[in-house]
């Protein structure tokens, strides 16, 4: 069984619904403030805030921030290596586990 899972936020229900259907995930709400629901989502928090906050500071404006955000997720994504993956990246996780989607 697969499933997708966020907090209360409905940013997936409207667009993304019929793929989610399609493609027979439940979608899922955790409970509020219960960030034990999610430990994955709340790893990868802490994971940029030790490796981005504690070593590069914080931006001086909000638009040079998510530049700094935006190229750590690429490298984190798409480059980085990752022991729980076998030594993959996520992209590379991501395209095998979406040869084997029904």
């Amino acid at each position: 069984m697969r499933y997708l899972g966020s907090d209360n936020g409905g940013e997936l229900m409207g667009d993304l619904d019929w793929l989610l259907k399609e493609r027979k995930i439940i979608y899922v709400f955790f409970s509020p403030r219960s960030p034990k629901q999610n430990p994955f989502v709340e790893r990868v928090i802490r994971t940029v805030i030790d490796e981005v906050y504690y070593y590069e500071g914080t931006q001086p404006t909000r638009e040079e921030q998510q530049k700094e955000l935006d190229e750590y997720v690429k490298v984190y994504n798409e480059e980085r290596l990752h022991r729980r993956l076998n030594l993959r990246t996520h992209m590379e996780q991501f395209k095998i586990l979406n040869n084997k989607a029904p």
